[in-house]
Order: C-alpha cells, then structure tokens, then sequence
C-alpha cells in the first residue's frame, strides 16, 4: 500500500541496495498516514493472523494501548 516508488526506496535506505532479503523479496513493506495509523494496521494484521496478545513497554505512549486494544488484542 502507498506509493510504490517511496516504499521501495524506503527499504533500499533501511536495509541496503545490497540487502540479501530485500534482493530474495523477503521483506515486505507498507506505507500508512501516520505513526499512529500504522500501528492500528499493524494490529489488525496480526489479529487477523491468529495473534491474540501484544506486549508493549512500560512506558509507552498513552495511545498505545487503546490503539492495539481496539484492533482486537490484549495488551
């Protein structure tokens, strides 16, 4: 999801042109709104994945919590 070009670039600038799992096309990327929208898609992706916990620092930002609570995990 989001701009193609920009994703690609993204993972090249974290991980290297080079990068044996980028090269073997074993990571996989998105791009969301916001810090905030893509931890909601992140916990949506791993509740409909089976995944039922998740386990965040102590402390962490106060809309962590609801954020992941709402995609449907406790936290």
């Amino acid at each position: 999801a989001g701009d193609p070009d920009f994703v690609k670039l993204s993972l090249e600038f974290v991980y290297g042109t080079d990068s044996k799992p980028l090269i073997e096309k074993r990571v996989a990327a998105v791009q969301t709104l916001s810090g905030t929208g893509g931890l909601r898609v992140f916990g949506e992706f791993l509740a409909r994945h089976g995944h039922k916990h998740i386990y965040l620092p102590n402390p962490t930002w106060g809309n962590h919590i609801p954020i992941f609570q709402n995609a449907g995990l406790e936290v």
